[in-house]
């Protein structure tokens, strides 16, 4: 029987029944893990709706300097892909980069103007790309992840958001909010978000096609504090129609990295 297991912490990919895959996406489905490691904060009341808002583009917002992750997709075959990826992060511009085993260097995206501008770089067949309007809803080297989604979308700024309640995710109490795209080239025709109400982390979002049906669901499933800020690490994208996952962890965080501005000019993608 062919096996597949990826050991995420060791750089290694054995061979795992497919049964293991299929409980992992069972589990994952059912919201039945969310491992939550920081000191908790509590929040006593409820906030405005900005405010919460607010916390959760705080949240996900990247950590200045450089950062090192990986990227793990997972099929229902039992095949599995590993990326490695590098950020460089400054206050208003990102710079990914993606690399394969089989493959080499793959990959820049350059996200520039508060993120209101995406660059791709091609370094196989050394092609650059302006990624806009639907073009941003592209997915990342055939993973669950689209370019939109690394960016770390201004909620406040693309979407109006309704709260629509409380809601408990894995025994967490939960704000529950609707966001509609205020733009119609959108790709995403609904974001339902699922927020803790301790620490504004968002423990789920669902996101609707444009004729508003569920296609795929990303679940925070794991913090760190750092400088006394919440910092996300793991983040389980599913493709529900799929029945594929992608994992992007983050790994190392080196805050006083130097690098030059220089980079995040598109024209210097292909240096």
């Amino acid at each position: 029987m062919k096996e597949v297991f990826i050991d995420l912490y060791h750089k290694r990919v054995y061979l795992l029944p497919k049964i293991i895959y299929s409980l992992f996406l069972i589990l994952l489905l059912q919201n039945s893990f969310y491992l939550i490691l920081y000191a908790e904060t509590r929040i006593n009341q409820e906030l405005p709706l900005y405010e919460i808002v607010n916390g959760v583009n705080k949240i996900l917002s990247y950590p200045k300097g450089e950062i090192s992750g990986r990227m793990l997709h997972l099929t229902p075959q039992g095949e599995s892909r590993l990326i490695t990826i590098t950020a460089l992060i400054s206050d208003d511009d990102y710079l990914f980069k993606f690399r394969s085993k089989p493959r080499g260097n793959e990959l820049k995206i350059l996200f520039n103007l508060k993120k209101r501008d995406i660059w791709v770089y091609n370094i196989l067949d050394q092609q650059i790309y302006n990624k806009k309007n639907i073009d941003r809803f592209d997915s990342i080297l055939l993973t669950n992840y689209y370019f939109i989604d690394l960016s770390r979308d201004d909620y406040i700024s693309n979407y109006n958001i309704e709260m629509k309640g409380n809601a408990t995710v894995k025994d967490y109490n939960c704000y529950k909010l609707d966001l509609v795209p205020k733009k119609k080239d959108w790709g995403y025709g609904l974001l339902t978000m699922y927020i803790s109400k301790n620490d504004l982390v968002p423990l789920r979002i669902e996101y609707h096609d444009t004729n508003n049906i569920l296609f795929k669901t990303l679940a925070v499933t794991k913090v760190i504090e750092k400088d006394k800020s919440i910092i996300p690490i793991r983040y389980d994208m599913l493709d529900i129609k799929n029945r594929t996952v992608t994992i992007l962890e983050f790994t190392e965080f080196k805050r006083h990295a130097e690098f030059s501005r220089e980079i995040f000019r598109h024209f210097n993608l292909g240096r």
